[in-house]
């Protein structure tokens, strides 16, 4: 039920969820939080496509309805983020996920807690994590650095390192 929240767009009623400090509520609401930041960015992305002039780049302007809502998402998860120790290993993946789909200026700090865990199955997940979400990543370069010094002991992480440099580059 907790997903599709992501269609209303609503912050107030998933920070209600969290509130409760119900950490298989949280994960569900971060899961949601990625939903619906991935449709934001589509939104955002195909508005953005137009072809502005260069002195249409510098004007200031106000922020639109897509814009306002993720840097709402952004307070939220940065509110949120404080708990990540105390979160389950499924719930502190969803939060990085949510974390990095929004670009969260945290998010890169986040999944590299999650990479130099010692459990095998957190960095796969996180792996994924940043997988999914390079492309959205406006400066991904500590984590391309963290990538390369990590010492992976899987073949299939291992893959999944090379799959990120090879999907954004």
């Amino acid at each position: 039920a907790v997903m599709a929240l992501s269609y209303f767009r609503r912050l107030d009623i998933f920070e209600n969820i969290l509130k409760k400090n119900d950490d298989s509520m949280s994960a569900a609401v971060f899961d949601s939080i990625y939903k619906m930041n991935v449709e934001i960015m589509k939104e955002y992305r195909s508005a953005d496509e137009k072809d502005y002039s260069p002195e249409d780049r510098f004007v200031e302007k106000s922020l639109n309805s897509e814009e306002e809502l993720l840097l709402q998402v952004k307070v939220l998860l940065g509110r949120a983020a404080p708990r990540f120790d105390h979160y389950s290993d499924e719930t502190r993946v969803s939060l990085i996920n949510a974390m990095l789909s929004c670009n969260h200026r945290e998010g890169v700090i986040y999944a590299l807690k999650g990479l130099e865990s010692r459990d095998n199955n957190i960095v796969r997940r996180t792996l994924y994590a940043v997988y999914n979400n390079i492309t959205r990543l406006r400066d991904p370069d500590k984590l391309f650095r963290s990538l390369l010094a990590m010492n992976i002991l899987s073949d299939g992480n291992n893959r999944l390192v090379v799959d990120i440099f090879y999907k954004y580059f």
